[in-house]
């Protein structure tokens, strides 16, 4: 049985961090706490959401050196591939929900059928619960912030499950939402 799970460098071999294995307890507490967010949080109004996630960017342009010397250590990526195919696209992603996610998320009327001349029917997004999102290993900042900027933008807590080859990616997203004050 595996009693800690080490993250190593890949161009080293140096151990970064030993992280101990999650139990069954470990499990249910976080989900518990998600599930008490989510009722905090999908009572946060759209536009103060938007804000907040806003405030995420710019905290990532602020330690953007950082993200790439993390992103370099846990994954071996060069700064350039660090900078174009996980950071960049990350800022575009949540610059996208920043100026969409209300179009995306409003209330709408469809036109009314044939069949039934005197109704109409819309549609509403609500969120819906704790999200877990596993993230892959390759891309453990593109492929897990933007999961969680989107589930955050419409109302959701969340779970994230970084790869056991790149846990120190998942810590330092935990630091950036909560810096940001999400």
């Amino acid at each position: 049985m595996i009693a800690s799970i080490e993250e190593r460098s890949p161009l080293t071999g140096q151990l970064i961090k030993a992280y101990p294995k999650s139990t069954e307890e470990d499990i249910k507490n976080t989900m518990g706490k998600a599930r008490e967010a989510f009722l905090l949080w999908s009572q946060v109004p759209l536009s103060k959401r938007l804000t907040l996630i806003g405030g995420l960017r710019r905290l990532i342009i602020d330690r953007i050196d950082e993200i790439v010397d993390l992103l370099r250590l846990v994954t071996g990526k060069t700064r350039v591939d660090a900078l174009i195919n996980e950071i960049f696209p990350t800022l575009d992603a949540i610059r996208f929900y920043e100026n969409q996610a209300a179009s995306i998320l409003k209330t709408y009327t469809t036109r009314k059928p044939v069949t039934f001349p005197k109704c109409f029917f819309s549609s509403e997004y609500h969120p819906l619960g704790v999200v877990l999102i596993l993230s892959p290993w390759n891309f453990p900042f593109q492929l897990s912030l933007i999961p969680v900027v989107t589930a955050l933008a419409a109302g959701n807590s969340v779970v994230l499950k970084t790869s056991e080859t790149t846990p120190r990616i998942g810590e330092f997203i935990s630091e950036l939402v909560n810096e940001a004050g999400i």
